[in-house]
């Protein structure tokens, strides 16, 4: 990728103004041409062009999930700029990139003289003294008590659950945060000076031994407070690294990681909540365990540790990774959960018992068309959808996104015919990864031929 200028004169006053758009390069036959990703406006926090450069390769970076061999020294405000750029690219998928979840984050920017501004020892308040109410109301204070704990454990630990609340960071860096940038402490009738990363190693610990009681506690709580009756509980697991060896831990295992860190140890976290985002269990797991490996033991521990919810028969929402037949079966011989899963099947890939009915047509919130029809199977209802949106967004990128393949392809194939062009196998192979490597959605619909003569 690179920054190109782009210089527009104006009729009416004479004057010459400059714009910028990041472009990338591609060839057609002999020929090298841009194409235009992102108009990025006068960049006027960057008036050194020098400085474009370091943008483009570190908008590049992030888009492509690339690192750098030699970690450049890039300003803050030109990563400022990079990130806000990057996500427009990804979340408008102006490139072929692949699949994630669209960000609901919007970016939210505004200018303000910083050298008018004069402070002393200032520090937030706001947001630590909701939570602070928050807490009292689920009365976690009262309940701590009941458990043994001192009082002094109790402030600590209050602190700690709104530290990891507005600032999850590392015991060390929280306690700098402390120290420093927050009036949660004072709220609590503690110097900030008097609380050290040591108290917080120790009250996470304490937390951790008494972690049942505490989320059989809450999940009740919740329940009364906003009158849930958990009908609905969504289940699911995910992973994280440590970067260190972990040498003497049990639950430090490699694995399959969700962040695309396999070179590191992982732990495992399986969590229910309900269908409002309320956690109502979790457990800590192995990094190497199989999601579809721990819903029964889950769900043992969530009937024992939350018997208040079985007044009625529940329904289990998980993904396809857990839904495997063995434990699908699980719960329908177990008569207390009904479940539901996405199946990202076509609809002349299932095995059609009866249909019920033609299907209707629906508007989702949006107003866009959607298709549902009911299918029945052997022991399951399937309920299949059709977005016409959708359908027509992802067949135009394709579409793009073939055209731009091509171009690719047959570029490949004239500079292998053209002198001082690309003519040795290897490197017709690496050029051909490289260009699988940019369109990982497309290249699998492509029967690629190669016919070497020696």
């Amino acid at each position: 990728m690179f920054i190109k200028p782009i210089t527009i004169p104006n009729r009416k006053n004479k004057k010459r103004y400059t714009y910028y758009r990041l472009c990338e390069s591609y060839r057609i036959g002999d020929k090298v041409r841009h194409r235009n990703i992102l108009n990025l406006g006068t960049l006027k926090d960057l008036p050194d062009r020098k400085d474009h450069k370091l943008l483009a390769d570190y908008i590049e970076a992030i888009v492509y999930k690339k690192s750098f061999l030699i970690e450049p020294d890039i300003p803050e405000k030109i990563k400022r700029l990079a990130r806000h750029y990057a996500s427009i690219i990804i979340n408008d998928h102006l490139l072929d990139l692949p699949h994630k979840e669209k960000s609901t984050y919007t970016p939210d920017y505004d200018e303000i003289d910083i050298n008018s501004i004069e402070h002393e020892e200032a520090r937030d308040a706001g947001a630590e003294w909701l939570c602070k109410q928050i807490l009292h109301r689920l009365e976690l204070d009262k309940y701590l008590e009941t458990l043994g704990w001192e009082d002094k454990w109790i402030r600590i630990g209050m602190i700690y659950v709104i530290a990891r609340l507005l600032y999850p960071a590392s015991d060390h860096d929280t306690e700098n945060w402390l120290h420093d940038n927050t009036a949660l402490c004072e709220l609590f009738d503690i110097a900030p000076h008097k609380i050290s990363r040591h108290h917080l190693y120790r009250v996470s610990h304490m937390f951790y031994k008494d972690k049942d009681n505490i989320e059989t506690y809450l999940s009740k709580k919740v329940s009364q407070l906003f009158g849930l009756d958990d009908k609905i509980i969504l289940y699911d697991l995910t992973n994280t690294y440590f970067e260190g060896e972990k040498e003497n831990s049990e639950k430090a295992k490699r694995g399959r990681s969700k962040e695309k860190r396999s070179d590191c140890k992982l732990m495992a976290l399986a969590m229910i909540t309900d269908i409002y985002g309320f956690p109502r269990y979790s457990k800590i797991y192995p990094g190497n365990i199989k999601d579809e490996k721990t819903l029964n033991e889950v769900i043992h521990d969530l009937d024992n540790h939350n018997p208040f919810i079985k007044e009625h028969k529940r329904i289990i929402v998980m993904d396809r990774g857990i839904a495997t037949e063995e434990n699908l079966k699980l719960l329908r011989d177990g008569k207390q959960y009904d479940y539901v899963v996405v199946c990202r099947a076509r609809m002349n890939e299932i095995e059609v018992m009866n249909i019920e009915n033609q299907g209707v047509e629906l508007q989702d919130t949006k107003g866009n068309r959607i298709w549902a029809m009911w299918v029945k199977e052997a022991e399951d209802n399937i309920l299949y959808v059709k977005s016409f949106k959708k359908q027509l967004k992802e067949e135009s990128m394709k579409e793009a996104f073939s055209r731009r393949f091509e171009e690719a392809l047959e570029g490949i194939k004239n500079s292998i015919s053209r002198k001082g062009g690309t003519k040795r196998l290897q490197k017709v192979y690496e050029r051909i990864g490289r260009l699988k490597e940019r369109y990982p959605s497309i290249w699998r619909y492509y029967d690629i031929k190669i016919k070497h003569e020696k």
